[in-house]
């Protein structure tokens, strides 16, 4: 039987408590490195969120700017319309102006209202003053000193309406007429201009 002395004793629980401290050393550094490797697979994790978080909200990049037209077509469609119609009347008006005009400053025109007002029965008809209105229908065509006229003039006074008809030829530049007569709204027969002497 072997006998252990004391310092034989102290010996052998030096070694065992050397042994004891490598052991727990070892498994020590076993659990930091445990501990470090899941924090960086925990902050691995929370990067790659963050990652796709971040391209996830990446807005696409800007279309084509768009141009003029597309960008105001809503009001520029309606307005250039309404330009275009009015600039189709005032052409139209212009039109009628000058035709109106050229009408009023004919021959056949000045003659037949001023016979109208000064016959005696037009003025018992219609009243006076006798004014001329608009729209004048018919024609009246002149080629230097021969032409043509068959118009229709509008006129009102104080106790009527009526209208002048007119028509004429024109011959060596002087105009010979052929009807000038009043119809007066209302009345079945015409005053006829030229039974009355003619103004000069």
């Amino acid at each position: 039987m072997i006998r252990i002395t004391y310092r034989g004793q102290r010996r052998i629980n030096r070694c065992r408590r050397q042994k004891a401290g490598r052991i727990a050393y070892l498994l020590c550094q076993r659990a930091d490195c445990w501990q470090v490797s899941k924090s960086e697979e925990t902050h691995f994790g929370r990067g790659a969120e963050k990652m796709g978080t971040s391209m996830g909200a990446i807005t696409p990049p800007p279309g084509p700017r768009k141009s003029w037209f597309e960008r105001n077509w809503k009001w520029f469609v309606p307005s250039g319309c309404l330009t275009l119609i009015v600039l189709f009347l005032a052409f139209i008006a212009a039109i009628f102006g000058i035709v109106e005009a050229s009408m009023r400053s004919s021959g056949p025109y000045t003659h037949a209202l001023a016979q109208a007002q000064a016959n005696s029965q037009v003025s018992e008809k219609l009243g006076q003053p006798l004014k001329p209105g608009w729209l004048v229908s018919g024609s009246i065509n002149v080629n230097g000193d021969s032409g043509d006229a068959d118009i229709s003039i509008p006129i009102s006074g104080p106790k009527g309406k009526g209208e002048i008809y007119v028509v004429a030829n024109k011959i060596a530049g002087d105009w010979q007429y052929k009807t000038l007569q009043v119809a007066v709204d209302g009345q079945p027969d015409r005053i006829d201009l030229l039974q009355a002497p003619p103004v000069q």
